[in-house]
């Protein structure tokens, strides 16, 4: 035999062996291999969840609690996943209106120099005296003001001299042209410029609308008067609401599990420092004239690209674990039936357990109902573990009047 039929023999004994080869793990190992490529592995891509986005998970099934009793939980709910390619956890923790932030504050809202009080400080923005209060700020949160000492002085030149007018944001849609001569572009320009001047940069807006102004007027005894039809109404100037957050969402779009609760007999608070992390601002051709800040942030580190486990093991871990709020409804709230219509991923801000003023905002799924009258159950969306934060967050106070 030649060489090189002997090499073409010998090649085709090879191929032979690994085809054997190949053949054999097919009917041997087949089942292992489908069995691992079914397991999905923790993924920072908010992709793996596409399929799910919308759709509706059905269940419902009977908790026994540890106490003996049987609670009911219905699911009907809707997945929802932000339009987000990533999450990350943020270290965060209350914005501190010490002596530094309170400096900075006053030099970028008022023109020159200023004076202040012990809660307020006096100074004048574009020839208009204005005045910051900071009279709300405890532990529970911070509302901070900064606004025209007197109201007329930021009257539209059209109505100058010619009544007392109130204004409040309205939709754009209202039917009535704006008669700000800056465009809505052009007044977030000058709102962000403003607010990084005090220190709150890379914000996330939330809410755009127009200011409308309407007239008002009291009678002899200081009573507000019903003009009717015959009030001046009219759009004039812009109004934005921003927010802190990360990947381009703001923290506060998240806080619904935070709403009040009312029953018969019973009534639940909010504890601990507020989720209301925004910043209103009001903007006419005047400029400027009117911002709100409400219990603010410090960014305090953030860990971007974060790995998410599943949602068919989340799912999972919840039917698992449910039972801890079903036992909560029952010997706090005297409730026997949990019902639940959405299914969020969310970002889900948690208290550092030594530290009271120290918070991890993660992402987490949270299934709750639809109006946030009930506590919501939280699973952290990295690693599977339960939040139980509802004792901590959700107090029982019975109605005074029943």
């Amino acid at each position: 035999m030649g060489k090189r039929k002997t090499i073409l023999w010998m090649a085709m004994i090879i191929i032979g062996i690994f085809a054997l080869s190949a053949c054999s793990a097919g009917e041997n190992g087949g089942t292992e291999r489908r069995e691992s490529g079914q397991k999905k592995e923790s993924s920072a891509g908010l992709s793996q969840f596409a399929e799910a986005k919308g759709e509706t998970w059905q269940d419902s099934w009977s908790e026994e609690t540890v106490s003996g009793s049987t609670v009911r939980v219905n699911v009907l709910a809707e997945t929802v996943v932000p339009d987000l390619k990533q999450m990350s956890t943020v270290e965060v923790c209350p914005y501190e209106f010490n002596e530094e932030n309170r400096k900075k504050l006053a030099d970028a809202l008022f023109d020159g120099g200023w004076e202040r009080t012990e809660k307020k400080y006096y100074g004048t923005r574009d020839g208009i005296e204005y005045e910051l209060d900071a009279a709300d700020v405890d532990e529970k949160g911070s509302n901070i003001f900064f606004s025209a000492k007197e109201r007329k002085d930021i009257y539209p030149e059209r109505v100058k001299g010619k009544g007392d007018f109130y204004y409040w944001p309205v939709e754009e849609e209202n039917g009535s042209e704006n008669e700000c001569k800056l465009t809505k572009e052009e007044a977030d320009k000058i709102a962000r410029a403003l607010l990084q001047k005090t220190g709150f940069s890379d914000l996330i807006q939330i809410d755009a609308k127009v200011l409308q102004w309407e007239e008002h007027a009291n009678d002899e005894n200081g009573e507000p008067l019903d003009l009717g039809e015959s009030a001046k109404q009219f759009n004039d100037g812009w109004y934005f609401t921003y927010g802190q957050g990360v990947d381009g969402v703001a923290f506060n779009e998240f806080a619904v599990h935070r709403e009040p609760v009312h029953g018969d007999d019973e009534e639940v608070t909010t504890e601990g420092y507020s989720e209301d992390c925004l910043i209103r601002v009001f903007i006419t051709d005047r400029g400027v004239i009117e911002v709100d800040f409400g219990s603010l942030l410090e960014i305090q580190s953030i860990t971007p690209g974060v790995k998410l486990l599943p949602l068919d093991e989340i799912k999972k871990i919840m039917k698992s674990e449910i039972k801890q709020l079903a036992e909560f409804n029952v010997t706090k709230r005297k409730k026997y039936t949990m019902k639940f219509e959405f299914l969020e991923l969310v970002y889900y801000r948690v208290t550092d357990p030594e530290n009271a003023n120290q918070f991890t905002y993660i992402p987490a799924w949270r299934l709750r109902d639809h109006m946030g009258y009930e506590p919501p159950f939280v699973v952290n969306a990295m690693d599977g573990s339960v939040v139980n934060d509802w004792e901590e967050t959700w107090k029982i106070v019975k109605d005074k009047e029943q």
